[in-house]
């Protein structure tokens, strides 16, 4: 993820439960785009935390009516979650899709030896899919942002 001073939004700062979160996702806004780091792995209290720390996000930096917003997302060190926390990510997800006036188009980064990338990657695939969420892979920052920038083009063409 390119370095920016661009305010962050940090899961940190939204949670909660019986156990200390494992893993974190910051959020930022650069150059129009939604850009999370998600440092991995990830508990249950974590995945909770990103439901407001998403709807901050989105309030704060996509919320102008009409437009389709974009999100990459630069994973390190894991992508695994306790199947309790990926349930909790797709109850989510699902909340935050509906009350968007068009689904987020997402790109991930990761290095392919990311830990559990390759096992994680087809589960959420399948639950981008479900909520009609364009989404790609890829290993290098800048293929990625010109993916989401070419589909944002495309979207605004229509």
């Amino acid at each position: 993820m390119p370095s920016h001073q661009a305010p962050i939004i940090s899961t940190n700062a939204f949670c909660s439960g019986q156990f200390a979160p494992h893993g974190e996702f910051r959020i930022q806004c650069l150059d129009g785009l939604l850009c999370y780091e998600a440092i991995g792995p990830f508990n249950l209290e974590a995945v909770r935390a990103l439901g407001p720390a998403r709807r901050q996000a989105f309030e704060r930096w996509a919320s102008t009516p009409g437009t389709r917003p974009a999100v990459l997302v630069h994973w390190q060190h894991s992508a695994l979650m306790s199947p309790e926390a990926f349930a909790a990510y797709h109850a989510g997800l699902s909340a935050t899709v509906q009350s968007l006036a068009m689904p987020p188009v997402v790109a991930w980064v990761a290095e392919p030896e990311l830990e559990g990338m390759d096992f994680m990657v087809e589960r959420f695939a399948k639950v981008f899919a479900d909520s009609r969420i364009e989404f790609r892979l890829f290993t290098d920052w800048r293929e990625a942002e010109r993916w989401l920038r070419a589909r944002l083009a495309e979207a605004d063409q229509r």
